[in-house]
């Protein structure tokens, strides 16, 4: 049963290529959603990745990229 929290890690760079890491290395595991920036904003451009939520193994994560 997953926990209760959701462990946040937080990239620069390659977020998502990370998440993907963690579900192809640990068992049970997936990337359950790709979040990306519908428009501009102050700190990024349309389509780059804000969040990769995820659950490696029992875990529930979010792989972000930060503004």
């Amino acid at each position: 049963m997953p926990g209760k929290n959701t462990i946040c890690l937080w990239y620069d760079h390659a977020a998502l290529e990370a998440a993907s890491f963690y579900a192809a290395t640990f068992p049970d595991s997936r990337v359950t959603a790709v979040h990306r920036a519908p428009d501009d904003y102050p700190a990024g451009m349309r389509g780059e990745l804000l969040t990769a939520p995820g659950h490696p193994g029992p875990f529930r994560t979010s792989a972000a990229r930060p503004p």
